[in-house]
């Protein structure tokens, strides 16, 4: 009889951890290739439909966000075709520019920190954190030209403060999941 794995695949889990977490899963599978054939596929079929279970979060967190600015910004059908594509890219630009950071800080850990690095590869470390930094101030003032030419500049502001707000939100409700206060999904409540 097969035993029973609970493998579960938490989206906020830094890339290190998710590497971790799929060598486990790799090892695991590799003593599972002893087992029959429909053993096998039940534990990944187990293990996809926890993956798929992450991406339907994300997917839900992602409609959230939409409709919150779209509630906060009141964007009328014309304004939300023109900002959506806008606000899709500077959301991947973001993204990129943030697993870079991130990759940076994996080669940190992966030396062992600071202390074990050689001088030379600290300051490397220093000069490229300095250069994203340079590169996300120029993503913030790149977005923003063209943020003013698909919204009025009222809601330009109201987009900036509504992405501040959101995030506040999505803290309050992992603070409360953590004090153990509530156990479901960040519900929004337009106004």
């Amino acid at each position: 009889m097969l035993p029973i794995l609970k493998v579960t695949f938490n989206p906020e889990m830094k890339p290190q951890q998710m590497k971790t977490h799929s060598g486990i899963c790799l090892r695991l599978l590799n003593k599972l290739l002893a087992i029959t054939r429909p053993e096998i596929i039940a534990c990944l079929l187990m293990f996809s439909l926890s993956y798929a279970g992450a991406q339907d979060r994300r997917n839900k967190l992602d409609a959230l966000h939409t409709s919150y600015i779209t509630e906060k910004l009141n964007l009328s059908d014309a304004e939300a075709k023109k900002f959506w594509p806008v606000y899709d890219d500077y959301r991947q630009d973001k993204d990129n520019l943030k697993k870079q950071k991130q990759d940076e800080n994996d080669k940190v850990k992966n030396a062992g920190g600071f202390d074990k690095m050689s001088d030379k590869d600290v300051q490397q470390w220093i000069v490229n954190e300095t250069d994203i930094q340079s590169r996300q101030l120029d993503l913030e003032k790149q977005y923003l030209a063209k943020f003013e030419q698909v919204l009025p500049l009222r809601k330009v502001a109201k987009f900036y403060n509504a992405e501040d707000e959101f995030k506040l939100f999505l803290l309050k409700q992992l603070m409360n999941r953590r004090d153990g206060q509530q156990r479901r999904q960040p519900q929004f409540v337009p106004e």
